[in-house]
Formats: C-alpha cells, sequence, structure tokens
C-alpha cells in the first residue's frame, strides 16, 4: 500500500512503526484519544491492528500514552466519498452511509474538488 502523506507528525510517525493498514485500523477503534500502550500488547490493541503491529507498537511505545489521530481515516473516508459520488450515488445515499449529515458530505465533496453541489 503507498503511504498516504499527512501533514501530522503523530500520524507519520505510527506509519513508520505499524503501517498504514494498522494505523487505519487503530485510528477507526482508538482515533481521537490517547491510548496507553502497555510493554505487552493489550489483547483490545491486538484485536484492532493485529498481533504484529500491536507487537511493534509495543515495542517502540510500550509504557507511553500515545495519542491516536483521525487525520488520515477521514483523509481515506473523504477520497471514498468521492468515489461513490462520481459513481452515481446521491448526496442522501452518501450521508446514510458514512453516517453524516448531507451538508457535512456537500462541504467534503466542495473542498475536495469544488464541486457545486
Amino acid at each position: 500500500m503507498t503511504k498516504t502523506k499527512t501533514n501530522s507528525v503523530w500520524e507519520q510517525d505510527l506509519i513508520e512503526i505499524i503501517g498504514e493498514t494498522a494505523l487505519l485500523k487503530l485510528e477507526a477503534k482508538f482515533g481521537g484519544s490517547y491510548l496507553h500502550v502497555h510493554v505487552e500488547p493489550r489483547e483490545d490493541v491486538i484485536n484492532a491492528i493485529g498481533e504484529s503491529a500491536a507487537s511493534k507498537l509495543s515495542t517502540e511505545c510500550g509504557g507511553l500514552d500515545v495519542y491516536v489521530p483521525t487525520i488520515l481515516w477521514r483523509i481515506k473516508r473523504n477520497q471514498a466519498i468521492e468515489r461513490e459520488q462520481n459513481t452515481g450515488r446521491t448526496i442522501t445515499e452518501l450521508a446514510s452511509k458514512y453516517r453524516l449529515h448531507a451538508k457535512h458530505i456537500k462541504k467534503i465533496l466542495r473542498e475536495r474538488h469544488g464541486y457545486d453541489v
């Protein structure tokens, strides 16, 4: 998987440690909060990102409180919204699927490509 460039130093560091795929899973589960990383991987972290990535995270960050941002997760979500809108999905369908208000879907599309929706 290619690396997505974010403006978050936290995310770039976490991508280097556990990889982009594991970070997306970590953000989906713990995003927007601090996660205390134990020296031995916790079961909830293992369940979220897999044993290998959880082990790498514990090796690098064990004993620390790590902030888990959501920027990468939002970037990927917004890209998916754009792709689906280009295949003919309506704003209402997208809002329902992504559990967002229609105004937010319109804002995402307008910001990404200046769509006049």
